[in-house]
């Protein structure tokens, strides 16, 4: 154990990366691969619809912001010069830049322009434009993907840093 105090800055940074972690990598599995898709496999595919636009503005918040708290503690932790980073720490930095940079893509402008494909969608089918429908059904499905990738990657990215982050804690 180490000789620091209790509550040194290295202690409290520590503590705030596992923290912030900890919110991150939950919320991106609990979501992701199980509220997800049971409110998938259960709800009407119109209140499915509404349930995930209400949902994922704060998901992508959250997880851009815990991504910036994880930035920021990050830099507390470690004195970092980018001319000599260590290869380790150029990739836990490149893989917080990938949870931020991708959450915030997903708030800002592929979460809306999905949301807005898939009420044009809606429309298109009330109105019976089975031309229309089928076009926008194809654009939906392909900004659809582009999120589940780009989420996906947001996920990997964030069990790359943990990979990394584990080897900086001192077992007791």
């Amino acid at each position: 154990m180490s000789n620091e105090p209790f509550f040194s800055t290295q202690h409290s940074l520590l503590m705030l990366q596992l923290v912030s972690f900890g919110i991150l990598f939950g919320t991106l599995v609990w979501h992701s691969f199980i509220a997800g898709i049971i409110m998938f496999k259960s709800m009407p595919l119109r209140s499915f619809g509404d349930l995930q636009t209400a949902l994922f503005p704060p998901y992508f918040i959250l997880s851009a912001v815990c991504g910036s708290v994880l930035l920021l503690s990050f830099f507390g932790l470690h004195s970092v010069e980018f001319s000599s980073l260590s290869r380790p720490l150029s990739i836990q930095l490149g893989c917080l830049l990938i949870i931020i940079v991708f959450s915030v893509l997903q708030h800002l402008w592929i979460g809306p322009k999905t949301t807005f494909i898939m009420h044009a969608r809606r429309k298109a089918d009330d109105e019976g434009d089975k031309k229309k429908l089928t076009e926008l059904s194809k654009k939906f499905g392909m900004w659809h993907g582009i999120s589940s990738s780009v989420n996906l990657a947001v996920v990997i990215a964030a069990l790359v840093y943990a990979l990394y982050f584990v080897q900086h804690i001192q077992l007791v």
